[in-house]
């Protein structure tokens, strides 16, 4: 398909949505098995002394390190769904505009032919709805303990010293490696 100010290869599009699609088919295989890994591992793998509470995630609200694995494959499983819908548009915007080429190739042939005028108000292809959006996943929740408590501030006690402590003056007392004058 050609325009006044672009152009756009449909066999370029097409290989490159099918390239995505296989793609897409190599990618499922290793994503399977590391869903399968991933609800393998049992919270009591990580053990119960304090790393492993914090890897389950008991000390902290915003959950542990299995949650987040969780949601990381949950955001490859949309990726997939997304990048197979972009596929499919792909193949599908080629097509249409392949379609829209011929009926326009075989109105100039009968123009050229006939000499007549093309068809006004010709068949229109309905349009498709697009497909709804997914939602956005839940923000994560506020967490409840305070985490990080910053130190408090230093006074200045260093500035009022205790009084000193009394020592007796030096040159005093005596003993036998001190001789009398």
């Amino acid at each position: 398909m050609a325009g006044a100010s672009f152009q756009i290869d449909l066999d370029e599009v097409e290989s490159a949505a099918k390239l995505i699609r296989s793609m897409l088919d190599d990618l499922e295989e290793p994503t399977n098995h590391l869903e399968a890994v991933v609800k393998q591992v049992k919270p009591t793998v990580y053990g119960a002394d304090l790393l492993g509470d914090a890897l389950v995630g008991k000390t902290s609200a915003l959950g542990g390190v299995g949650d987040h694995q969780q949601q990381v494959l949950e955001g490859i499983r949309t990726f997939l769904t997304t990048s197979g819908i972009v596929a499919a548009n792909l193949l599908k915007m080629a097509q249409s505009h392949r379609d829209t080429d011929d009926q326009n190739s075989q109105d100039l042939h009968k123009i050229l032919r006939d000499g007549g005028t093309p068809p006004v108000g010709g068949q229109v292809t309905p349009p498709v709805p697009a497909p709804a959006p997914t939602p956005a996943p839940a923000p994560a929740p506020a967490p409840t303990d305070p985490g990080y408590v910053a130190p408090k501030a230093p006074t200045l006690d260093y500035n009022h010293p205790v009084p000193p402590v009394e020592r007796p003056p030096a040159g005093g007392g005596g003993g036998p490696h001190r001789s009398e004058i």
